[in-house]
This record gives structure tokens, C-alpha cells and sequence, in this order.
């Protein structure tokens, strides 16, 4: 895999090029110091992965993440000294179309070895994913007769979702026949981006989901408030900030059940990589209602919280890698179809 290293510092670049060439089989094609030079060594070099610090100052790095993936989209993850204490600008980031974030390496201290671990199974994460890239202009052969407008599919994710949302997406064919709705942990400020990226980056129509917008095929929903996505009784969507002791936002839970309340035709329901326990108890729901349910196994992960609170429960009837998510679905959509 080519990469660019984009950091404050000469040595941040070398303890991440010495990690990622003993052993890894990578190639450090370019380094860069500043906005402008991620652009200009993008533009050149055209990476498959970005390793890139937020804390530039003579670009925004929403404006910066925005041009790349425009000109040079390639894997994007976030390494900077504190993910904690850059939060903003690293949401800013994610928004933009960065995969993942991660605290950078360090050498010479006590918990050097833990640092450098964390940021290993990130970068394992970002190599499975930039394959989403590389055929980003392939055309797919997949074709699935999904005609039956009561086809859906909804799909939850937190920490490391852009990424893995736009990996199943990308997987689905041009056109579906089915329904998407996406619930994913992010500030109303960076949905817009968010979609705007998955529109760029798949072959799928993304859409913020609206008040009253009634799902129809062929489009994949965004859930783009701090509010909660529900389905209605009369089928579309609401947002509601109830429950307002939810502390995800919007909650994959709240979405899942009201799906399992007034969605007629069982359909598919994943978990994708996130944080906490959001999504386990709707899904639950939704299985016993006889939808098919998928959670992404902890190897793909980044971080194994939500698919495995839905394990834990009995809630997901197969585990899976997230390369094999997509086909599934589509397998199951196929079967329902032909029942």
C-alpha cells in the first residue's frame, strides 16, 4: 500500500514510517508538513491511505480532507498526538470523509508498546477498507431483483462507521431495489459532509432523511439531526428528541424498534463497529419479529462494542467480516423476494 505521512514533525513521520516498512510491506511514497503540502503530495502521488494530524494551522482540515477526497480519494485515518483534546477538529475530520482516528505512537515511554498496538489495529482496519477506494470506478455485476418497494435494509454504526457504512454500500448494486436507512453516532454539523462523501465515495444515492419523507427504493436515508430517527405508524420518517436520556444521538435503538413497530415486511437489520451497547436491544426486536440480523465481527472492527452487545443478547443471527456483510444482505433480500 502507498502512503502519505502528513505530521507536525520530522520525528512523528519517522516512528510512523518505521512501524509501518518493518515488516508491513508498505511503501512511505511522500511526507507532508502542512495543508497545502497534503494537497500538493496527493495530487502527485495519488496515496492508497492518508496518515494525516489535525493540527495544521494554514488549512481547515475539513477543507483539506474535502479537496483529497475530490482530486486524490484515498483511506483516510486520523493520527494525532490527542484524540481527546483535538475532538473537535477530528469529528470536523470524520464529517470530511477521515475513515477512523486514532492517538499517535509514541517511543520512550512507559506505555509506548500499548500506543503503538491501538495504532496497529487501526492501520490493520484502514488496509482491509482501502480496497473501497481502489474500486471506487469499477462497475459492479451484482444484480439482485429486489422490485418489492417493502425491501429495506437498516444499518447502525458509532466509532469507525463512515469507513465500514461506506464499505457495505459500495458493495451494493447501482440502483437497489430495496430501501437503506443508515444510523450513525455523528454532530448534526458534519451530516452534510457525511453525505456528500458517501455519494462520492459510493455508488449509491445518499439523502438526508427528512420530517415526512416516505422510504422509497433505490435511496439510502442518512439520519442527520441530533434527534432521533423514528418510523411512524403512517410509514415515514419523524424525528423526535425522546427518549432525551439517550445519550446516542441519534440512537440506533429508537430507529430499530420503531421499524419493528410499524415496518411490515421483516427486512435486514446490521450492526456495524461502535462504542456502547446502541442497537442491541432493537435488534433484538426485530429478530423476534423475523428480520434477518448481521453483526460485524470484532476482527473488522474497530471497536467491538455494539455488534458485541447484540451477540451477547442473542440479537444477531449471523456474525460477520465486513467484506461478507454486503453479500449476505443481498442474499437474504434474494431469498425473501423468491419466498
Amino acid at each position: 500500500m502507498r502512503i502519505i505521512l502528513a505530521q507536525q514533525t520530522s520525528g512523528k513521520v519517522e516512528i510512523l514510517r518505521r512501524i509501518l516498512t518493518e515488516g508491513l510491506q508498505h511503501e512511505v511514497v511522500g511526507e507532508a508538513y502542512s495543508g497545502g503540502e497534503i494537497l500538493e503530495k496527493c495530487r502527485v502521488y495519488k496515496p492508497d491511505a492518508l496518515l494525516m494530524d489535525v493540527m495544521f494551522s494554514d488549512l481547515p482540515v475539513a477543507a483539506v480532507l474535502t479537496e483529497v477526497m475530490r482530486n486524490s480519494p484515498c483511506a483516510i485515518l486520523i493520527v494525532t498526538s490527542s484524540v481527546d483534546l483535538s475532538a473537535s477538529k477530528v469529528l470536523s475530520a470524520l464529517g470530511a470523509g477521515a475513515l477512523d482516528a486514532v492517538n499517535a505512537p509514541v517511543e520512550g515511554t512507559d506505555n509506548s508498546m500499548e500506543f503503538n498496538e491501538k495504532f496497529l489495529k487501526k492501520f490493520r482496519l484502514l488496509e482491509r477498507l482501502s480496497g473501497t477506494f481502489s474500486q471506487r470506478e469499477k462497475p459492479l455485476n451484482k444484480i439482485v431483483s429486489c422490485a418489492n418497494p417493502d425491501s429495506i435494509v437498516a444499518i447502525g454504526a458509532s466509532t469507525g462507521g463512515p469507513g465500514a457504512i461506506a464499505a457495505v454500500l459500495n458493495q451494493f448494486p447501482t440502483n437497489p431495489g430495496f430501501v437503506t436507512v443508515v444510523i450513525q453516532h455523528l454532530e448534526e454539523r458534519f451530516c452534510e459532509g457525511m453525505t456528500a462523501w458517501l455519494n462520492q465515495m459510493t455508488h449509491q444515492t445518499v439523502i438526508k432523511a427528512e420530517n415526512g419523507d416516505s422510504p422509497k427504493q433505490g435511496i439510502v436515508y442518512f439520519a442527520c439531526t441530533n434527534d432521533h430517527l423514528r418510523l411512524t405508524e403512517d410509514g415515514t420518517f419523524r424525528y423526535s428528541s425522546k427518549p432525551e436520556d439517550n445519550p446516542f444521538r441519534p440512537s440506533v435503538d429508537v430507529f430499530f424498534t420503531s421499524l419493528a413497530e410499524h415496518w411490515a415486511v421483516p427486512g435486514v437489520a446490521v450492526l456495524l463497529t461502535g462504542m456502547g451497547n446502541d442497537g442491541a436491544a432493537g435488534m433484538l426486536a426485530l429478530k423476534n419479529k423475523n428480520w434477518h440480523t448481521i453483526a460485524q465481527d470484532e476482527t473488522t472492527s474497530a471497536v467491538f462494542g455494539m455488534p458485541r452487545a447484540a451477540i451477547k443478547i442473542g440479537a444477531a443471527l449471523q456474525v460477520l467480516a465486513l467484506d461478507a456483510i454486503a453479500d449476505s444482505i443481498l442474499k437474504q433480500l434474494q431469498t425473501r423476494i423468491e419466498r
